[in-house]
This record gives structure tokens, C-alpha cells and sequence, in this order.
């Protein structure tokens, strides 16, 4: 399974790429969202981890230019944004799962397993239509 990393912060990049590399993901990692797209744009991707709070495309930019890509990548939102509201938006905008930050890695990890069980049994019924 491919996993994109979208965060600004270095270092919970890197702690988040050595914890998924661990678990057998093959991981690649950008720090803005104009990279992400362009990244997505050419590579095949299972799950993003999107970073709400990034310096170049804020909020929702990011999120829905991926979205509007059409490509059927699982979306996880980790945030520092904890307020139901921002939660109820991210979702609203496209998230598949929404992850507070400070999270737990044992429950992104789960986060990670489930959401890509429903990826494969959505792309075995988008292969078998």
C-alpha cells in the first residue's frame, strides 16, 4: 500500500514515515499541497495523510483540488484543529477520516487498516462493474 504524506512540520513528517515504513507502507512525503496534487497527478497513491494547516493551499484548497483529480484515493485529515466544526468541514470537503492532533499512532495505524480495506472492496467493485 502507497501512502502520501502532506505536512509542513519536518519533524512529524519524519516520525510519521519511520512509524508507516515500519508497518510495511511504502511512504512518500511532500510539505505543501501544491506538491501533493502534482505528486498525485503521476503516482499512484492508496491514502493521503493531509495536514489541514499548511502554509501554501490552507483549509480545504488542497483537499478539494484533490478531490476534483477523480482518482480514488482514500483522504485522512490530521489536524491541530479540534473543534467539531473544523472536523464536520474537513468531512464535508471531501475527508474519508478526520484525526486530531496529538493522536495516538496506534489508532492512525488502525485509521490506516480500516480505510484501506474499504479502498480495496471500492476498487474491486469499480474493477468487477
Amino acid at each position: 500500500m502507497n501512502i502520501l504524506i502532506v505536512e509542513d512540520d519536518s519533524d512529524m513528517q519524519k516520525i510519521l514515515k519511520l512509524y508507516l515504513q515500519r508497518e510495511g507502507y511504502q511512504v512518500n512525503s511532500v510539505s505543501n499541497g501544491w506538491d501533493a496534487v502534482d505528486f498525485l497527478i503521476v503516482n499512484a497513491v492508496d491514502i493521503v495523510l493531509l495536514d489541514w494547516m499548511m502554509p501554501i493551499k490552507k483549509r480545504n484548497g488542497t483537499l478539494k483540488e484533490i478531490r476534483q483529480l477523480n482518482i480514488p484515493v482514500k483522504i485522512l485529515m490530521l489536524t491541530a484543529k479540534g473543534e467539531n466544526a473544523d472536523e464536520a468541514a474537513g468531512l464535508t470537503f471531501g475527508a474519508d477520516d478526520y484525526l486530531r492532533k496529538p493522536f495516538d499512532i496506534q489508532i492512525l495505524l488502525l485509521r490506516i487498516k480500516k480505510n484501506s480495506v474499504i479502498q480495496r472492496i471500492f476498487f474491486d467493485a469499480m474493477t468487477l462493474s
